[in-house]
């Protein structure tokens, strides 16, 4: 006779820590883990000190392994309320980067009417075309470099050997994890496959544009940055002049895809600006 799965709940670690009123989720990119915010976070913390950040890793990132499929964005938030019961707490806001950005808006969507803040950092709320997607072809490249690998210093070479930068491969190679035989890479990339061909299918914008009367809804756009299609981009910046949904838009001048690494200052000063 088969055991029952246990329900899957994604790991997660509170920054600066329980005791404080109020609690956001922070939700990553793809290939990411919630480590990627601790630093930011932690900025975010000291300077509103009422409120705590949840730093997720969403399903198939980081130490969050082994859930059940459907792997998709319904899914992945539906693991943050399970992540709520067990702590026996609900978050009042949540910033989403991203993959993290569109689930944000599909956490939203699941808890109408009750949260404070939803913050979407450089991801169009819209479906995406996948032809020559730069994110697609990162993780056929993780597929080809999953290893084993003798030293982390080979996986960065091998990544950028193939066209990608410095940067972006010690970033990769923050997922990498030791097993006895070397280095692999610590990623469910099948898992993170689905997410993916979830969030580019995903039309999310009758959750933008849905009246809920409580919400700020603010969205972050690097000025460098093509995340945000140039008519995503037009529509947001339409519902933000129109004053209604709680629809703002941002767009940071300079700023690539990674805005809290390339504009954390900005960011935050936005943060403290824009709080209900």
């Amino acid at each position: 006779m088969d055991r029952p799965v246990a329900p899957f709940t994604p790991h997660a670690d509170l920054v600066p820590g329980p005791g404080r009123a109020r609690l956001f989720f922070v939700l990553h990119g793809a290939f990411g883990s919630g480590n990627n915010f601790r630093l930011f976070a932690k900025k975010l913390a000291a300077e509103h000190p009422d409120t705590a950040f949840w730093l997720v890793d969403v399903r198939g990132h980081g130490r969050s392994r082994g859930a059940e499929p459907p792997h998709d964005l319904a899914a992945a938030a539906a693991d943050l309320a399970r992540l709520e019961a067990a702590a026996g707490v609900r978050a009042s806001g949540v910033i989403g980067h991203s993959l993290g950005g569109k689930l944000a808006l599909a956490y939203a969507a699941s808890r109408p009417g009750e949260l404070d803040e939803v913050w979407v950092l450089d991801a169009d709320p819209g479906p995406r075309s996948k032809v020559g997607s730069p994110t697609l072809g990162v993780l056929a490249l993780l597929r080809e470099l999953s290893g084993p690998h003798a030293a982390r210093a080979d996986f960065v070479a091998a990544v950028c050997a193939r066209g990608l930068s410095r940067t972006v491969a010690d970033w990769l190679a923050m997922s990498l994890e030791r097993t006895a035989d070397g280095y692999r890479v610590g990623l469910e990339l099948d898992v993170v496959a689905a997410l993916l061909e979830s969030y580019f299918g995903l039309d999310l914008w009758p959750e933008v544009e849905r009246p809920d009367g409580h919400r700020a809804l603010p969205f972050v756009v690097g000025g460098a940055s093509d995340a945000v299609s140039p008519a995503g981009q037009e529509r947001l910046g339409g519902l933000a002049a129109a004053g209604a949904l709680g629809v703002r838009l941002h767009v940071l001048p300079g700023a690539g895809h990674w805005l809290h690494v390339d504009a954390p200052d900005a960011l935050r000063a936005l943060f403290a600006r824009e709080r209900p």
